[in-house]
Formats: structure tokens, C-alpha cells, sequence
């Protein structure tokens, strides 16, 4: 018994060696100026090379049009996705990210943030509602790949995306004492001027 537990371990880390093998091999191949992101964060292709193998879960190499669209445009010479293993911690030694000064902040900063786009004043019936942003956190608090994933109008989604992307850093999610990477989702309310006929916004089709 004893020998074959012994087996399947050696086994295993064996596998694992060829698999952190083949993730250096594409990174490797990778064309040079191709976009580099290590867990949403962008980065060149001597700090992706330079990352511990073992520590990688997995590397997806893309073309241009395969690439999330928000990136393709910096994606030219295509995309290399490259994402880490994440420690098992306990939720006890977690602390999720935050906008600096808590959630009385991140309010105040929407509140005079987010304008109503003007194309829709001009509309009768006018829509309110809500645009659900996705985006990362990186460790130091940088905000990287916002995505609407509940849409309003196209011009409530674009003014949601802009205020997103001029977010002040946050303070990132711990685990273990250490910094780690968050995904956050944030509902971002559209108030229309005050009119007789407004509807209620639904997440418009795509």
C-alpha cells in the first residue's frame, strides 16, 4: 500500500513538472510584442519569462480577434493570458477590496462621477436603471479589464465603463496578510432628469 501511495505521488509531481513545463514553453514561443497579462495585469514578456513555473495555472496564446474585445486593440501581435495558482486560505484571513473609505466613499465618488448621457435627455420616455461593471483589482489596487455585464443603453454603458476607469485605486483584497488579485462587480445607477413619462431600464440586448 504504502508503495503504491509512494508511486502515485512521484507520479503526480512529475505530471505537474511537465505541465509548469509546457507553460514556459508557450510564454517562450510567444510572439515578443504580443500583449502579456499576468492575472488581468499587463505586463512585458521578460516578467512573464521570469515567473516561478510552478506557480503558473495555466497560459492561453491567442490571436487578435480571440482576445477579450476591449484588449484588441492592444493586441495586435495577439494576447498571452497567463493566470496563477491562488493559496487556499481560510475566509477567516481574507479581507475583501474596497473603495478607499468604504462604501459611503465609493457612493459620494459615483454620486459626482456619473452623469446622465445627453443623448438620453433627448429621449420621451426617458430610462433609469442600473449597469453592472465587472473589473479586477490588481494587488496594488489598480483597477484592469472593466466589462459591462448588465447593460442599460449603449450610452449608459460607455459613461459606466469612463467612470470606472477613472476610479482612484482601491485597497486590495488580503489574504494571508499578502495583497491578491479581486474581481468586484459594481452597479452603477442612471437617474434621468426629473420627467413625467420615464420607464424602467432592463438590460438591453446585445
Amino acid at each position: 500500500m504504502m508503495k503504491k501511495l509512494l508511486f502515485a505521488a512521484m507520479a503526480l509531481l512529475v505530471s505537474s513538472a511537465i505541465f509548469a513545463e509546457d507553460w514556459m514553453e508557450k510564454i517562450k514561443w510567444a510572439p515578443d510584442n504580443a500583449l502579456y497579462q499576468i492575472n488581468g495585469k499587463t505586463v512585458t514578456k521578460a516578467e512573464a519569462q521570469a515567473l516561478d513555473a510552478g506557480s503558473i495555472e495555466s497560459v492561453t496564446v491567442v490571436t487578435q480577434e480571440q482576445a477579450p474585445e476591449d484588449l484588441q486593440a492592444k493586441a495586435k501581435n495577439g494576447y498571452v493570458a497567463i493566470y496563477t495558482k491562488v493559496h487556499q486560505i481560510t475566509e477567516a484571513e481574507k479581507t475583501p477590496a474596497q473603495f478607499k473609505g468604504g462604501k459611503e466613499a465609493l457612493d459620494a465618488y459615483l454620486a459626482a462621477s456619473v452623469n446622465y448621457p445627453e443623448e438620453e435627455k433627448n429621449k420621451d420616455p426617458k430610462v433609469n436603471g442600473y449597469v453592472v461593471v465587472k473589473f479586477m483589482i490588481q494587488q496594488d489596487g489598480s483597477i484592469t479589464n472593466p466589462q459591462v455585464v448588465r447593460s442599460l443603453t449603449p450610452a449608459c454603458d460607455e459613461e459606466a465603463l469612463r467612470v470606472v476607469r477613472l476610479m482612484p485605486n482601491w485597497e486590495p483584497g488580503m489574504a494571508g496578510g499578502q495583497p491578491q488579485v479581486s474581481i468586484y462587480q459594481l452597479p452603477i445607477l442612471f437617474k434621468a432628469p426629473k420627467s413625467d413619462k420615464v420607464r424602467r431600464g432592463r438590460p438591453a440586448s446585445k
